[in-house]
């Protein structure tokens, strides 16, 4: 089943609409069911779930932030970038929504006792790891 990801009422301005087809044309909508790893972690995209020795179920939110971190390893990431991957429809995010969902994702890789985290700098959020040299796939 589809699921609608763009409503453009009409009438609506050339621009507006070559704006969000491009924005959708960005967008990587094929998740696929593989898992992706990094550190001490396992990202589960059919169920959703985040993996070390116990797991803890991810909000699509969160799944598709820590999913943009993992493939990103070790890059600083922007806000504006991260708002793009997460949250492309909603218009009401914004930085403090980046660093709140940051918050819950460290949360739940310290649940899972991951030795994974998000930090935050100059340059963005970035996923770092305290185990030396990170696996990632």
């Amino acid at each position: 089943m589809r699921r609608v990801v763009a409503w453009l009422p009409k009438p609506f301005a050339m621009k507006e609409l070559i704006a969000r087809v491009r924005s959708l044309a960005r967008r990587n909508t094929d998740y696929g069911t593989g898992n992706l790893a990094f550190a001490d972690f396992t990202l589960d995209a059919a169920t959703y779930e985040l993996h070390t020795r116990n797991g803890v179920r991810l909000s699509h939110t969160e799944f598709m932030l820590l999913r943009t971190f993992v493939l990103n390893p070790g890059r600083g990431l922007p806000v504006d970038f991260l708002l793009g991957r997460a949250w492309a429809n909603d218009d009401e995010a914004d930085s403090n929504t980046v660093a709140l969902y940051v918050r819950y994702l460290n949360g739940k890789l310290e649940a899972v006792s991951s030795h994974a985290r998000i930090s935050s700098g100059a340059d963005g959020f970035r996923l770092v790891s305290d185990m030396g040299e990170a696996k990632t796939s």
